[in-house]
């Protein structure tokens, strides 16, 4: 869902930005201080018994045109509607929120934040968090202290004992298994070894489909594709030296999972399976 040109106005005009915007991450970085600096964090509606409407007309009734603020699930669901109608491609995510708590804790999944999609990676924007709010843009790079407008930020690995099943929703179905049998035992060798993982979203995999084969000539499935993307994510996070050597196990053809490329890359020719056709395709004698 997208807002209309005029709500859109209507947002920029309330967090008092003005400048031309563009899925990139100069404009993100921009309205996130923008929308942090104008929108308060509230939740006085339930105090008052009043029901939270989290629905798209009202949050842009209550936040944009009625001057209020609200609780993380308005302010990014706001925040979300805002930058998909820009073109930015955004996941919402479900979070927990440990502060002043125990490392230990284990809390509902009660807090909403965002992961956007930008071309040289995924970043975190979260415009809902009270006052402990970030007023910046996030990459998901572990252990690295990262500036924003106020304060510095660190993202934190935990130690990830806890596997949780979990329902699927991907491009790569092959290994799409949200409670695999072999998921503990992956883990502990993970743990064991002192190696690591990383989780891609479906443009990353479709992104290491089409770097594999300019780069090899390979054509591999959507599993392959998370493999490059994986090894890619982990790369960017620090974790292999430049003189490392690094081998990818990919397998599966290209040829099982077509549909996941549709969009991503030039339409091709369908033509009969006849020699002479593919002969005229290419213009010369095979």
């Amino acid at each position: 869902m997208s807002l209309s040109a005029q709500e859109l106005r209507s947002y920029f005009d309330r967090i008092g930005w003005h400048g031309e915007p563009a899925a990139d991450r100069q404009t993100l970085a921009a309205l996130v201080q923008a929308h942090t600096a104008a929108i308060p964090f509230e939740n006085l509606d339930p105090l008052l018994g009043r029901p939270v409407d989290i629905g798209p007309e009202a949050i842009v009734a209550k936040l944009v045109h009625g001057g209020r603020g609200g609780y993380c699930f308005e302010q990014n669901g706001l925040f979300r509607l805002v930058l998909q109608t820009i073109g930015f491609e955004v996941t919402g995510l479900a979070a927990r929120v440990l502060w002043m708590l125990p490392e230990d804790s284990v809390t509902p999944r009660t807090h909403m934040t965002l992961l956007v999609h930008l071309p040289e990676g995924p970043v975190l924007a979260d415009v809902g968090f009270g006052g402990a709010v970030c007023t910046g843009v996030l990459d998901l790079i572990p252990e690295v202290a990262q500036d924003t407008p106020h304060e510095r930020y660190r993202l934190v690995e935990s130690g990830g004992d806890q596997l949780e099943p979990v329902v699927p929703d991907t491009i790569a179905r092959s290994i799409a298994i949200g409670n695999p049998a072999d998921g503990r035992f992956a883990a502990e060798a993970i743990r064991r070894t002192g190696g690591w993982v990383a989780a891609v979203p479906d443009p990353e995999i479709v992104a290491g489909i089409r770097l594999l084969a300019e780069t090899s000539g390979i054509f591999t499935e959507t599993a392959g594709g998370a493999t490059v993307a994986g090894a890619l994510a982990l790369a960017r996070a620090g974790r292999f030296r430049p003189d490392d050597e690094v081998v990818l196990c990919i397998t599966g053809n290209g040829l099982k999972t077509v549909e996941a490329l549709q969009g991503a890359l030039p339409e091709s020719p369908v033509i009969a399976p006849r020699l002479r056709e593919l002969e005229a395709l290419y213009g010369r004698d095979l």
